[in-house]
Formats: structure tokens, C-alpha cells, sequence
């Protein structure tokens, strides 16, 4: 009996300390219904870029090709793309390219690979998006500095150019469509998923270094996803975006029960494409089935950004690959 009695204390103890510990995550979870923070991403990216881009979908450079990755499969988590990281000094960032249905239309990695490292011109759309990354990303910033190469064809990175358009003489702008193959395609996220993405804060302020204004973007984001399946209501109708690569439209996103899960938001369609064909002829109160690939909006973003950090909703867009009215 005393042999067993001598290890309470030391078990008293340990649980002692222990408590606080275990209470804190029973509190954090209590309050959040989740984990008490998720990994933290930051960018910081000069604002007259993200200015340049604000009203437009594409962004043209010379750039040089990474590793590039295997084509993606289309079932499972897989989304038929293909990854071309791209090392450029118009964007002194890891940036990444993703060709669409490339499981489906191509290229092969082969034909990427032929095309050479470059330089090259890198045509596609201009896409800030925090996916994916529960890990979180390191601090990226645009300090004059380009990557001299990747490691991979998947380096850590915030900013996209996706889907990808041309690739020195490779158009793939037929590839900005729904994505299928055989009659299958991939899983796209619904509204549960989307909201979960409105529902997500940013914090934003402005900078200045050597007479560049800079903004600094930091989210503490769950996983978000890409592509997403939507009912929308137009609210107001398409019109020609900034420098003519396409239209957008703005719409209201809904739940399934008709209830407005999201007010506003754009809706950007590539000229060209069956998506913009649809888009374009669509009037208030129509309601369109959405195809589509989130990214930041810019507009709404550096409208509200200052030299004093403040926290604001994520302020999303939408890239229509694909409507049905």
C-alpha cells in the first residue's frame, strides 16, 4: 500500500502541470470550434503591380520555365493541370503557372519540356490565392531579387498565373474551359467550402521602401480551395475589362436554399472562350451555374489599404472557366 501511495504526488503534480496547458486548447477549440491557429502566410507585393492588375485578367512577361511537373490526373484530388513554375523580373516572387485540362487537351510533359528554359513569353491569368497551405508559406516579398531557380515544379509560393495562356510560341488559351476528361471531371468545391473562404480575415497595411509602395497581405488561413460550383444571381452585367482580355460581370453568390451566401462579387471571363459567350449575354436577376477558379480581388483590396494594419474579410473574385444558365 505505501509503495503504490509514493507516486501520487509526483502524478499530482505532472497533472498540475499539465492543466493549463490542456485548458487553453480546451478553450481555444471551445471558442473557434477548430485548432487555435493555423499557419501563418505572408506577402508583401508592390502596389503599383497589383494596380496594373486590379481590372484585368491576364499578365504578360518574358519569362524562364522551371522543373516542370507531371500531368495531374482528374480523379480524386487531382485537376488535370499541369505545373510551370515560371523565375521572371517582372515578379520577384516564386510564381507558379498551371495549364488547364492538359490531361485532357495537353500539352505532355514532354512538349513543355522541349519548349526549352527560355526566356520566353508567359501569358496567363494573374492569380493571388492563399490555398492549400495549412503549413503556411515563408514571408514572401518582392525585394529585387529574382529566384535563380526551383527546386521543384511545386516551389512554396502566393502567386500564380493561372490558367496559363500562351507559352512562348504555345497558345493554350482553348484549355480555359471545363475541365474533363472522358466524361469525368473533378471534384469542384460547393458552397460549404465557399463560404468557408468568405469567411476567412486578412490582415493589410502599407509600406514603403526606396520610394516603392509595397502591400503587405498576412492571412492565418485553413485550407481554401480553387475550383468552386456556384449558383449566382447577376446583379449587374458584363462589361469589357481594363485593356480588353476579356469581361466581367458582377454577381451575388447563393446557398442551395436561395439564401445570399456572398453579395458581391466579380465574375471574369477570358474573350474567346465559351465561358465569356455565356456571361456576356446574361441580365439582372439572371441566375447562372458557376464553373470557376477563386482568386484575391484586387480592387476592393486597395481601397481599403493604408499605412495602419487593419483586418478585413478575404475579398474574393472569380476566374468562369465554364457557365450553365
Amino acid at each position: 500500500m505505501r509503495r503504490g501511495y509514493s507516486h501520487k504526488p509526483w502524478w499530482f503534480l505532472a497533472t498540475l502541470l499539465r492543466a493549463p496547458i490542456v485548458l487553453g486548447l480546451v478553450i481555444a477549440f471551445t471558442l473557434t470550434g477548430a485548432p487555435p491557429a493555423w499557419a501563418e502566410s505572408l506577402l508583401s507585393i508592390r502596389q503599383s503591380l497589383l494596380r496594373q492588375q486590379q481590372d484585368r485578367i491576364l499578365i504578360s512577361f518574358q519569362g524562364r520555365i522551371g522543373p516542370i511537373g507531371r500531368v495531374h490526373g482528374i480523379e480524386g484530388s487531382d485537376d488535370c493541370d499541369v505545373h510551370v513554375p515560371v523565375i521572371t523580373e517582372a515578379l520577384f516572387l516564386p510564381v507558379l503557372g498551371e495549364v488547364k485540362n492538359a490531361c485532357s487537351l495537353g500539352p505532355t510533359r514532354a512538349q513543355l519540356v522541349a519548349l526549352g528554359p527560355g526566356p520566353m513569353v508567359v501569358e496567363g491569368a494573374f492569380r493571388i490565392w492563399f490555398e492549400g497551405h495549412d503549413g503556411g508559406i515563408p514571408f514572401r516579398e518582392e525585394n529585387r531579387v529574382v529566384p535563380s531557380s526551383y527546386q521543384n515544379s511545386g516551389p512554396p509560393h502566393l502567386v500564380e498565373v493561372h490558367p496559363v495562356t500562351r507559352l512562348g510560341d504555345l497558345t493554350l488559351r482553348d484549355r480555359v474551359r471545363f475541365i474533363e476528361k472522358d466524361g469525368k471531371t473533378i471534384a469542384w468545391k460547393t458552397e460549404k467550402s465557399f463560404q468557408r473562404a468568405v469567411q476567412t480575415q486578412i490582415t493589410i497595411r502599407r509600406r514603403t521602401s526606396s520610394n516603392e509602395r509595397y502591400v503587405v497581405i498576412r492571412c492565418q488561413c485553413q485550407r481554401l480551395g480553387n475550383h468552386y460550383m456556384l449558383r449566382v444571381d447577376i446583379v449587374f452585367p458584363a462589361h469589357s475589362t481594363d485593356g480588353g482580355d476579356g469581361i466581367v460581370a458582377t454577381g451575388k453568390v447563393l446557398r442551395s436554399n436561395g439564401t445570399v451566401l456572398l453579395p458581391q462579387t466579380r465574375l471574369f471571363a477570358l474573350s474567346g472562350t465559351p465561358a465569356a459567350s455565356v456571361l456576356g449575354g446574361l441580365e439582372p436577376g439572371d441566375r447562372v451555374t458557376i464553373f470557376g477558379l477563386a482568386r484575391l480581388s484586387l480592387r476592393p483590396l486597395l481601397s481599403r489599404v493604408t499605412a495602419a494594419e487593419k483586418t478585413i474579410r478575404l475579398p474574393i473574385e472569380l476566374l468562369v472557366l465554364h457557365a450553365v444558365q
